[in-house]
Protein backbone atom coordinates (compact mmCIF):
# COMPACT_ATOMS: atom_id res chain seq x y z
CA UNK A 1 0.00 0.00 0.00
CA UNK A 2 2.83 2.46 0.95
CA UNK A 3 4.28 1.23 -2.29
CA UNK A 4 1.42 2.32 -4.32
CA UNK A 5 1.38 5.59 -2.50
CA UNK A 6 4.83 6.99 -3.08
CA UNK A 7 4.89 5.30 -6.88
CA UNK A 8 2.17 7.64 -7.27
CA UNK A 9 3.55 10.75 -5.90
CA UNK A 10 7.06 10.42 -7.54
CA UNK A 11 4.49 9.59 -11.02
CA UNK A 12 3.68 13.22 -10.81
CA UNK A 13 0.38 12.39 -9.66
CA UNK A 14 0.35 14.57 -6.53
CA UNK A 15 -0.03 13.79 -2.65
CA UNK A 16 -1.01 10.58 -1.34
CA UNK A 17 -2.43 10.11 2.15
CA UNK A 18 -1.53 6.65 3.28
CA UNK A 19 -4.07 5.47 6.62
CA UNK A 20 -2.64 2.91 8.26
CA UNK A 21 -4.67 1.35 11.45
CA UNK A 22 -3.26 0.15 14.74
CA UNK A 23 -4.35 -1.65 18.19
CA UNK A 24 -3.54 0.09 21.59
CA UNK A 25 -2.46 -3.02 23.45
CA UNK A 26 -2.53 -1.07 26.95
CA UNK A 27 -4.97 0.79 28.44
CA UNK A 28 -5.81 4.25 27.39
CA UNK A 29 -3.58 5.75 30.94
CA UNK A 30 -1.59 3.55 32.38
CA UNK A 31 0.28 0.06 32.24
CA UNK A 32 -2.63 -2.63 32.38
CA UNK A 33 -4.60 -4.50 29.28
CA UNK A 34 -8.07 -3.63 30.06
CA UNK A 35 -9.06 -7.12 29.81
CA UNK A 36 -10.01 -7.57 33.80
CA UNK A 37 -12.16 -4.15 33.50
CA UNK A 38 -14.06 -5.98 30.53
CA UNK A 39 -13.13 -3.97 27.53
CA UNK A 40 -11.76 -5.96 25.62
CA UNK A 41 -11.27 -10.05 25.99
CA UNK A 42 -8.09 -12.09 26.54
CA UNK A 43 -8.94 -13.87 23.15
CA UNK A 44 -8.87 -10.55 21.34
CA UNK A 45 -5.74 -9.10 22.89
CA UNK A 46 -4.02 -12.24 21.81
CA UNK A 47 -5.02 -11.75 18.51
CA UNK A 48 -3.78 -8.40 17.89
CA UNK A 49 -0.74 -9.56 19.72
CA UNK A 50 0.30 -12.02 17.24
CA UNK A 51 -1.01 -9.63 14.40
CA UNK A 52 1.93 -7.15 15.82
CA UNK A 53 3.74 -5.35 12.91
CA UNK A 54 6.76 -4.79 14.62
CA UNK A 55 7.03 -8.66 15.00
CA UNK A 56 5.92 -9.40 11.77
CA UNK A 57 8.51 -6.84 10.21
CA UNK A 58 11.16 -8.11 12.44
CA UNK A 59 10.48 -11.65 11.40
CA UNK A 60 10.39 -10.63 7.57
CA UNK A 61 14.04 -8.74 8.02
CA UNK A 62 15.09 -12.12 9.59
CA UNK A 63 14.05 -14.43 6.82
CA UNK A 64 14.93 -12.15 4.31
CA UNK A 65 18.04 -12.19 5.61
CA UNK A 66 18.22 -8.42 5.84
CA UNK A 67 19.78 -8.51 9.54
CA UNK A 68 20.82 -11.25 11.73
CA UNK A 69 18.72 -11.67 15.22
CA UNK A 70 21.86 -10.17 17.20
CA UNK A 71 21.83 -7.24 14.85
CA UNK A 72 18.16 -6.48 15.23
CA UNK A 73 18.65 -6.91 19.16
CA UNK A 74 21.69 -4.85 18.96
CA UNK A 75 18.77 -2.17 17.55
CA UNK A 76 16.26 -2.76 20.14
CA UNK A 77 18.83 -2.35 22.64
CA UNK A 78 19.86 0.91 21.12
CA UNK A 79 16.22 2.24 20.62
CA UNK A 80 15.25 1.30 23.79
CA UNK A 81 18.49 3.70 25.52
CA UNK A 82 17.64 5.87 23.59
CA UNK A 83 13.96 6.01 25.24
CA UNK A 84 14.68 5.40 28.53
CA UNK A 85 17.19 8.55 28.19
CA UNK A 86 14.41 10.37 27.07
CA UNK A 87 12.35 9.30 30.19
CA UNK A 88 14.87 10.27 32.22
CA UNK A 89 15.55 13.91 30.73
CA UNK A 90 12.09 14.66 31.17
CA UNK A 91 11.59 13.31 35.45
CA UNK A 92 15.16 15.36 35.59
CA UNK A 93 13.87 18.33 34.10
CA UNK A 94 11.65 21.34 35.77
CA UNK A 95 8.34 21.33 34.65
CA UNK A 96 7.85 24.82 32.20
CA UNK A 97 6.61 27.82 33.62
CA UNK A 98 2.90 29.01 31.91
CA UNK A 99 1.53 32.23 31.80
CA UNK A 100 -2.10 30.99 32.18
CA UNK A 101 -4.36 34.12 32.22
CA UNK A 102 -7.74 34.65 30.70
CA UNK A 103 -5.99 36.81 28.33
CA UNK A 104 -3.61 34.46 27.04
CA UNK A 105 -5.89 30.85 27.26
CA UNK A 106 -9.07 32.38 25.50
CA UNK A 107 -9.52 33.07 21.98
CA UNK A 108 -11.84 36.31 21.89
Amino acid sequence: LAKEGIDSVRGGNGPAFIEFETYRHKEHCGPNLDIDIGVRSEEEYYAHIEQCPIKQFREKLQKDDILSESQMDDLEIKILKEINEAFNFAKESSYPHFDLDDEKTYAE
